[in-house]
């Protein structure tokens, strides 16, 4: 529990409890009003605030004994305007009294209607819970650490809460939260033996405009110490929604134990069992300490469909956020606090129309930086090793991937992410790659450092074969040709560099029966254009020159008949033919000059780069 929403709940209840002890003494007498200025001088003094009764004392008898007061307000300190730190509407003290003939004080009930708590922080970080725990002279401020919650004699039975709201307000960042419909029961002695609880209330976060529902029951026990309870059979139901969520809305249900410590701030949740967005969710998480926080958790998790979840935003027309766009996220201040410490294991996880199975990764997370080291996965039957990771400890966030991958059958990647079956093989590779900010979208424009790959014996379509050709002999191959037969391969490889979303490639091969091929160039991610060399060759015949150039999405797909008519005079040796004067210079000049290719020729050259 926050230390201000603790701080302030115990004052409340310490306050009321007050007032019950005010009844006991009250019931003795015959005008329960003529202590009303007695009771909120001690209560002011209890809490160090101002505190008003408003209303009347009444003295109950029937259907049981006790006291009802109205309109209890207790002041926050100078300087906070708005509503008052807190104040009830109604408040009922039902009172055993055969307990009272026994020298004790048994409260079978104790009933608040009404009950609003306003939290204030102010742009200069005062708030308006500051010294509450600390009044002078009150007997929390005096009373020993580890000693009895209540006073001896004095036992609560039963408590409710009706029509309640929390809010809270930071002015300094500029975010509230409004906690309403409180609904809080507790049936039982919590301090002696576990007891009946039942909480249910709504809320709204402001920014991000998230709305929740939740529902939570139980037995709990609270130490007499008052330093913390432990929550048994606890089942907790929670339904959100707003933009800030995948697809808009999640809905969480928990049963497990939690144990909580308030002043050492520790908070452990075990035999962990429940589900998110019908995810399954299995484990255990300790909190070890609120203020930083430090988490350590084992967490094991069903299928986990990210697909279905949805996506929080579109692409901007203008293109992803580079760096130092005021567009690009900040580092939440809690990534550079946070301390954790576990494993996360999933059965399945669908992403982008791929699935990754048997996910098992040990996550860390110290002073702003955050690594999953190992990571191991299954894709598409071929095995992942690596680890990722992310910087926030400077002024912006570095995440990075190394990845090794084995074994991984191409078609169903390939199949996913273009939506074709373009491609079969069995696939090798490694990454090392950083980017920069926390936005998806903008790191492949911040892309730094180098990978590799290599497919062999597979297919590929983005060269026609005819099936004629491979029936008579290599010589007839058109490498353009349009057939919807794939074209056979031995290995395709290649390495890139990377350098500020620029990809470099020098060293493309592809390697078949029936052809080869080798490229070369650059693909601008940041700039999302494209300059390629791709020259194809074929047994006897010259080699075939393409260029592909132009924007990433659509680039021009061209032949460069000149080049090839260089390329094969180089080939001839010192018996080169040498054009002369003019004729030669302008034959140069035309040397990179290109014929588009016509129709799906061009669209299978294409196929490369999409």
């Amino acid at each position: 529990m926050p230390r201000p929403v603790k701080l302030v709940l115990s004052v409340i209840v310490g306050f009321l409890l007050l007032l019950a002890l005010a009844a006991g003494a009250l019931l003795l007498v015959v005008d329960p009003d003529d202590y009303k200025s007695r009771i909120a001088a001690l209560a002011s003094r209890r809490t160090g605030r101002s505190v008003a009764i408003e209303g009347d004392i009444r003295l109950s008898l029937l259907p049981v004994t006790g006291l009802v007061t109205e309109r209890i307000v207790i002041s926050g300190p100078a300087g906070f305007d708005g509503p008052p730190l807190a104040r009830a509407s109604r408040v009922r003290v039902d009172v055993d009294p055969f307990s009272l003939i026994q020298g004790r004080l048994r409260i079978a009930r104790l009933q608040i209607e009404g009950l609003e708590i306003h939290l204030v922080r102010l742009e200069d970080g005062r708030t308006s819970w500051a010294g509450l725990s600390t009044a002078e002279g009150t007997k929390a401020a005096q009373r020993p650490a580890g000693g009895p919650l209540l006073s001896p004699g004095l036992t609560v039975a039963g408590v409710a809460v009706e029509d309640g709201e929390l809010t809270w307000e930071d002015r300094d960042a500029g975010r509230s939260c409004r906690v309403r419909e409180i609904a809080l029961s507790l049936e039982g002695h919590p301090l002696g033996e576990p007891s009946d609880l039942r909480l249910s209330f709504a809320s709204r976060t402001d920014p991000p405009g998230l709305e929740a529902e939740a529902v939570l029951s139980g037995r709990i026990l609270l130490r007499p110490d008052g330093r913390g309870a432990r929550l048994e059979d606890l089942d907790l139901n929670v339904q959100s929604r707003g933009s800030a969520l995948p697809g808009g809305k999640a809905r969480l249900e928990l049963l497990t134990a939690l144990e909580a410590n308030w002043e050492e701030g520790t908070l452990r949740l075990d035999e962990l069992r429940g589900s998110l967005n019908g995810v399954e969710l299995r484990g255990w998480v300790h909190v070890e300490d609120f203020s930083r926080p430090a988490v350590a958790f084992d967490l094991g998790l069903g299928v986990v469909d990210l697909d279905a979840w949805g996506s929080t935003g579109r692409r901007s027309d203008s293109g992803p956020p580079g760096p130092g766009d005021p567009r690009a996220p900040g580092i939440p201040p809690l990534l550079k606090s946070l301390e954790a410490d576990g494993r996360l294991r999933a059965g399945r996880v669908k992403a982008a129309g791929l699935e990754i199975d048997d996910l098992d990764l040990h996550l860390s997370a110290n002073g702003g930086r955050l690594r999953a080291d190992p990571v191991r996965a299954t894709l598409s039957e071929g095995t992942l090793r690596g680890s990722a990771g992310l910087d926030a400890s400077g002024k912006r966030a570095v995440p990075s991937l190394r990845l090794h991958g084995e074994g991984v059958r191409v078609g169903p990647v390939v199949r996913a992410l273009a939506g074709r079956r373009e491609m079969t093989g069995t696939a090798g590779l490694d990454l090392d790659l950083r980017s920069s900010g926390l936005d998806p979208e903008g790191w492949p424009g911040d892309l730094n450092g180098s990978a590799a790959f290599e497919i062999l014996d597979g297919t590929v379509r983005f060269f026609g074969v005819p099936q004629s050709a491979e029936k008579t002999s290599p010589d007839q191959v058109n490498p353009f040709g349009e057939t919807e037969r794939p074209t056979p391969f031995e290995r395709i490889d290649a390495t890139l560099q990377a350098r500020d979303g620029r990809l470099t490639n020098r060293d493309l091969r592809f390697r078949s029966r029936a052809l080869s091929a080798d490229g070369g160039g650059v693909v601008d991610l940041r700039g999302r254009r494209v300059d390629y060399d791709l020259a194809v060759r074929l047994p006897v015949l010259p080699d075939v020159w393409v260029r592909v150039a132009g924007p990433l999405d659509d680039p021009g797909v061209r032949v460069q008949p000149l080049r090839m008519l260089r390329e094969s005079v180089e080939g001839l040796g010192k018996e080169a033919l040498e054009l002369p004067g003019s004729i030669g210079r302008g034959a140069r000049s035309l040397g990179e000059d290109v014929t588009e290719l016509p129709g799906s020729i061009g669209d299978r050259i294409k196929g490369l780069f999409d």
